[in-house]
């Protein structure tokens, strides 16, 4: 990570995040292992509402339990104050298909966090998540893949609360699941209408 300043980005207070990294507020949640691809996808977003930016880093490669490539999603939020700035881990969260709370079922290769993509999709001020695991199965289906949305909140940051699990089905127009569908390989949010109402 680079931080900017009115001259470009600085190198002087650049660091390196991984799954090890620790500093005076906190330390990452998990370990560094081979296979993990952390950083695979990285998303941009105010999650807390508090004018500073969070990082959201995609880690399809994670271990959840006993389950190989289920895939994580690291959280470090963005702060400003005396004698600090930037991103710290104060707070740092990780999220995996075991603490979201959608009713979708940890199982392995799945690839959860391989895609990510940041916005507001509600009105209360907060960034959302969207984390893509393409290679989720679905009702019998290979590969179809899924999508979770997390939602940010002022207080909390990202949260389980009212979070959605999304896989073709849902889209309507006669959508169907199919296997190697890949559902969530990439993602986008945008303002597609002019009145963000909830």
């Amino acid at each position: 990570v680079m931080y900017g300043s009115d001259s470009g980005l600085e190198a002087p207070d650049n660091r390196i995040l991984s799954q090890n990294s620790q500093d005076a507020d906190g330390t990452m949640q998990g370990d560094a292992e081979v296979g993990d691809a952390f950083a695979f996808a990285l998303a941009v977003g105010d999650f807390n509402a508090d004018a500073h930016d969070d990082l959201a880093i995609g880690v399809p490669g994670d271990p959840v339990g006993a389950f190989d490539g289920a895939g994580a999603v690291q959280i470090v939020y963005g702060f400003a104050g005396p004698g600090t700035r930037g991103l710290r881990l104060t707070n740092n969260q990780a999220w995996t298909e075991a603490n979201v709370e959608t009713g979708g079922d940890v199982a392995a290769g799945e690839g959860f966090g391989f895609a990510l993509a940041a916005g507001a999709l509600t009105a209360d001020g907060a960034d959302d998540l969207a984390i893509g695991a393409p290679q989720e199965d679905v009702a019998g289906s290979f590969d179809a893949g899924a999508v979770t949305v997390l939602h940010g909140d002022p207080a909390f940051g990202l949260s389980p609360l009212f979070s959605e699990l999304y896989d073709q089905s849902d889209l309507g127009d006669g959508e169907s699941i199919g296997g190697l569908d890949l559902f969530g390989w990439s993602l986008a949010i945008g303002q597609f209408v002019s009145d963000i109402s909830g």
